[in-house]
């Protein structure tokens, strides 16, 4: 199958781009730099630079591709976060470039468009599992990632299969975020916010790249794409630290005040299941849960 894939050398696309071209597919990736291009080459995959928020100039690109993997994100390091301006891009991609690009691939007869989302936008369920059908309480800050649910949605409708694949927190050896929760554990302070009795659903980039490879052969739907085991806050500081040959960090602070909604959205607790998904594709990941995650991620 060929296949063109956005957020091709970003933390999930450099991780799928690998495996879809194992598993035999031809591989178009989108590239921004001379670096990238030379990455993506390297992976075996043919580079390509085009505007993403311009359907135009796309569709002569995504013509004679079967499937369109959607992946670009632009997600600010955490110490960022918080500044006003630093989702702009982020939204940007979420809000205006999905659009573009799925009708793009539409009239360019692509016949499988896969979207990746989050699924931070959830409500809290305490330790109960959270299915695909659970209520969403979505922040502004991340009502983009819904918003490009619907473009997937769309293409359903007016093209083809339209799968969007909410992911739980990625986590990898050459990911900013895990590198900053690494360095908090071994700092003797715990990185995950929140009740230390609540559940956070992550998912390795690994697991997360033969997702997508999966979802190729997935029916249109929504799917949550998460680890077997999640973890409580309090066994993931424990867990970690003890992989890394460290104490076990002291507890967060309480927080005080009203957070902004995304944040308090990662304080959730969220027990994510991949029932559905591991049932319709026949995908599970290598790695049930974070212990034996993180334990690749050192030994990487």
């Amino acid at each position: 199958m060929k296949i063109f894939v956005t957020g091709a050398t970003g933390v999930i696309g450099r991780h799928v781009v690998p495996q879809l071209i194992q598993a035999g597919h031809q591989v178009t990736g989108l590239a921004r730099t001379d670096q990238k291009e030379a990455l993506l080459r390297q992976f075996g995959a043919a580079p390509v630079r085009v505007d993403l928020f311009d359907p135009v100039a796309l569709r002569p690109v995504l013509a004679g591709h079967e499937a369109v993997a959607n992946l670009v994100t632009n997600v600010p390091p955490i110490g960022q976060a918080l500044e006003p301006t630093a989702w702009e891009m982020h939204d940007r991609l979420r809000n205006e470039a999905s659009r573009s690009v799925t009708r793009a691939a539409a009239e360019a007869g692509c016949r499988i468009f896969i979207q990746e989302s989050i699924t931070f936008p959830y409500a809290d369920k305490g330790a109960e599992w959270i299915e695909e059908s659970d209520a969403d309480n979505c922040p502004p800050e991340m009502a983009s990632s819904r918003v490009a649910e619907e473009q997937a949605a769309w293409f359903s409708t007016n093209s083809g299969q339209g799968i969007v694949l909410r992911f739980a927190l990625f986590y990898a050896h050459d990911s900013s975020h895990t590198q900053e929760f690494q360095a908090a554990i071994r700092a003797g302070q715990s990185p995950f916010l929140g009740d230390p009795a609540s559940y956070m659903s992550h998912i390795h980039a690994e697991d997360a790249a033969a997702a997508v490879v999966a979802a190729l052969n997935a029916p249109a739907g929504i799917y949550n794409v998460a680890d077997d085991q999640p973890l409580t806050r309090q066994e993931l500081a424990a867990t970690i630290a003890e992989l890394e040959g460290v104490a076990s960090p002291a507890r967060p602070e309480p927080i005080q005040g009203e957070l902004p909604g995304s944040i308090e959205a990662l304080t959730r607790s969220q027990r994510i299941s991949n029932r559905h998904f591991k049932h319709t594709t026949g995908w599970a990941p290598l790695y049930p849960s974070v212990r034996e995650g993180w334990y690749q991620i050192l030994n990487s």
